[in-house]
C-alpha cells in the first residue's frame, strides 16, 4: 500500500465526515481517482454527497446545479478503514463512575457459588447505552483514515452488546452506526478460588451450560405464552433475556482463539449454541485452514503481532515453538487468503494507526496481497457488522 495514497484517502474522508456532522449541503468531487474495492479502479471519477451521504460514484456523472464543486486531481480516494474489533478504551474517556475499559457501573464484590448465579454474564447490557468518546482519540484514529470502529466491552464470560461507531467529530447518538452489534465470549472467570468459574474448564462448562438453558428457557418461554394454561410462568433471568433478545435481533458470537487447539474446541463449543460465530485472534490459524476453510466461519484476525516482552529476563530463552509462533503469525492473513478462509482485521490491543498499518504492512510483507488487505480493512468488516 502506497503511504501516500493512505494518507490523500484519510484527508478527503476526514472532510466527507466533517460534512456529515457540520454542514447539510451539496458537495460533488470531480476529477479524482476512485478505488471503490468492490469494483474496478475509476481513473477519473465523479463522487456526489449530499447531507453527509453519498448519493452516487462514477466516471459520467453531472454535478447538481446546487452542489460545491470541489477539483480532486492528483487525489486517490479510498472508502474509509474499519477496525472489526477492539476494547472500548482504544476510545473511551476516562471519567464518571463507569469504567472506561468495561463500559459497566463497578459492583461490590460478590461470591459466586455455581452457574444459576450467572457469574460475569452482562447480555443484557448495551454497551452504547453509556459509551463516552475522547474527542482526541477519535481525531487520531480519523488522521489515520480510520472511519469506523466496531468497540467491544470485554467484561466478562459473556459481555455486553458491543457497538460499531464512527469516527467523526463531535460523538453523539447519531455516531453510532450499529448500537448492538455482537456479543464477546471470554473465558476468564471467578476473582479467586473462591469463586465459580475459577478456571478454563469452568469457564467452558458455565458458558455450555448456560446456552443449555437458553435453549430450554426459549421453549418454555414460548411454550408459556401460546397457552400458558396450568403451565407455570417462566421465572425471569435477565441473563437468558439477553441472550435470547440478541439471537432473535441475530446478533453473531464472538469468540477469542488463538492456537489451532482453541480454535478447534472453540468450533465444537460454538456448534451447539444456536448463534452465528466469528473467532477473534486466530494468530495461529497459519496451520488450521483445514478447520476453517470448508466451514464458512467468519474471522477477525489480531494484528498486534506476537513479539518478544521486553520486560523479558535476557537470560530465559524462548523455546522453538515460541519462536515460530512469533515468526508465521503474521501470515495468517496471507494462508487464509490462499484457503479461502473469510478475514476483517481487529485492532484488539493497538492504540495507534501507526501501530496498525505497520502490522498490516508485516502482513503484506509475509505473503497477504495488497488488494487483500484493502478489502479486509473496507468491505469485509462493513459487510460483517452492517
Amino acid at each position: 500500500m502506497n503511504p501516500r495514497k493512505i494518507l490523500v484517502s484519510s484527508l478527503l474522508f476526514i472532510s466527507w465526515v466533517a460534512l456529515r456532522s457540520e454542514d447539510p449541503r451539496t458537495y460533488f468531487i470531480k476529477n479524482i481517482k476512485v478505488v471503490p474495492v468492490s469494483g474496478p479502479v475509476i481513473e477519473s471519477g465523479s463522487v456526489l454527497i449530499s447531507d453527509g451521504l453519498i448519493l452516487s460514484v462514477g466516471a459520467d456523472l453531472k454535478a447538481p446545479t446546487n452542489a460545491r464543486i470541489i477539483n480532486g486531481e492528483k487525489l486517490t480516494l479510498y472508502p474509509g478503514f474499519f477496525d472489526a474489533y477492539n476494547d472500548v478504551s482504544a476510545l473511551s474517556a476516562s471519567s464518571g463512575p463507569a469504567s472506561p475499559s468495561t463500559g459497566v457501573p463497578a459492583r461490590s464484590a460478590q461470591v459466586i457459588t455455581g452457574p444459576s448465579d450467572r457469574p460475569s454474564s452482562n447480555a443484557s447490557l448495551v454497551l452504547a447505552d453509556d459509551l463516552r468518546l475522547d474527542e482526541k482519540k477519535l481525531e487520531a484514529w480519523r488522521n489515520g483514515g480510520f472511519t469506523h470502529m466496531h468497540l467491544v466491552a470485554k467484561n466478562g464470560l459473556i459481555s455486553s452488546r458491543s457497538a460499531v461507531v464512527s469516527t467523526a467529530p463531535n460523538y453523539s447518538d447519531s455516531s453510532l452506526i450499529k448500537p448492538e452489534a455482537a456479543i464477546a465470549l471470554g473465558f476468564t472467570g471467578g476473582r479467586d478460588f473462591a469463586s465459580f468459574p475459577n478456571s478454563l474448564m469452568g469457564s467452558i462448562s458455565y458458558l455450555r451450560q448456560t446456552f443449555i438453558d437458553l435453549a430450554y428457557f426459549e421453549k418454555q418461554k414460548d411454550a408459556y405464552l401460546k397457552n400458558p394454561n396450568g403451565l407455570v410462568r417462566p421465572k425471569y433471568d435477565k441473563v437468558l433475556e439477553g441472550l435470547a433478545s440478541a439471537k432473535a435481533q441475530g446478533l453473531p458470537l464472538i469468540i477469542p482463539v488463538t492456537t489451532k487447539p482453541q480454535i478447534a474446541r472453540t468450533i465444537d463449543l460454538a456448534s451447539g449454541f444456536g448463534f452465528n460465530y466469528l473467532l477473534q485472534g486466530v494468530q495461529e490459524g497459519y496451520q488450521a485452514t483445514d478447520l476453517l476453510a470448508n466451514r464458512n466461519i467468519g474471522t477477525l484476525v489480531a494484528v498486534k503481532w506476537p513479539v518478544e516482552d521486553p520486560n523479558t529476563n535476557p537470560e530465559d530463552e524462548p523455546n522453538l515453538r515460541t519462536l515460530r509462533f512469533r515468526d508465521r503469525a503474521p501470515s495468517t492473513p496471507s494462508v487464509f487468503e490462499k484457503a479461502g478462509v473469510p478475514f476483517a482485521f481487529s485492532g484488539d490491543g493497538i492504540t495507534s494507526t501507526k501501530d496498525f498499518m505497520a502490522a498490516i504492512k508485516l502482513a503484506i510483507d509475509k505473503g497477504l496481497s495488497k488488494d487483500a488487505a484493502i478489502q479486509s480493512l473496507t468491505l469485509t468488516p462493513a459487510a460483517s457488522r452492517s
